[in-house]
């Protein structure tokens, strides 16, 4: 009988240690994933940055003809009132595949919101899957590139499998700067 009590101790044991340490390991895990993620779209933009350099002037980034589609992507939401806005279902559509680009991350940039903590890999499209390892710009809604008539939404989970993503959104304060790194420039919000 007392061996038993002993396993059943143990294995009690385990189970709580193991119900401690959960939500840690889970916020270990999300923010490791995510600082890979933008440590890989620092290297592409590190290593396109390389090659701009060494070619002719006129070629100013590999990913060019990618982001004049971006922009062109921004002017046909703007003209059309965003009329492909049809239902919730829109919001997860990406407007653009990466892979058609030569690019070998998902990532289209990197959310900094200092007063928060926080740097967040960006992907495009708002899918469970996305928004589950960072944030996302909403289908149809203008691509974070800058530009006039443009209005770029991102989402994101406010505490997801143990990371904290917009958790403390309430620690912003009205003048709190946020800046979006695109492959092409880090553009500045307040």
């Amino acid at each position: 009988m007392r061996r038993i009590t002993g396993i059943l101790a143990g294995i009690f044991l385990l189970l709580g240690i193991a119900a401690l340490l959960y939500n840690p390991l889970l916020t270990w895990i999300a923010q490791h994933n995510m600082e890979k993620e933008i440590i890989e779209f620092d290297q592409v933009i590190e290593s396109g940055q390389a090659q701009s350099s060494e070619e002719e002037p006129e070629s100013q980034n590999e990913y060019q003809n990618l982001l004049e589609e971006m922009q062109n992507y921004n002017n046909k939401l703007y003209e059309s009132g965003q009329n492909g806005l049809t239902d919730a279902w829109s919001y997860e559509q990406a407007a653009f595949d990466f892979t058609e680009y030569g690019l070998p991350t998902e990532v289209m940039g990197v959310l900094h919101i200092p007063a928060m903590g926080e740097e967040l890999p960006v992907y495009l499209g708002a899918t469970e899957e996305n928004l589950a390892k960072g944030v996302a710009v909403l289908g149809q809604t203008s691509m974070p590139v800058g530009g006039v008539n443009t209005n770029c939404v991102i989402a994101g989970h406010r505490w997801w499998h143990g990371a904290d993503y917009f958790r403390h959104m309430d620690r912003l304060q009205v003048g709190d700067m946020v800046t979006v790194t695109n492959l092409w420039e880090t553009l500045t919000y307040t």
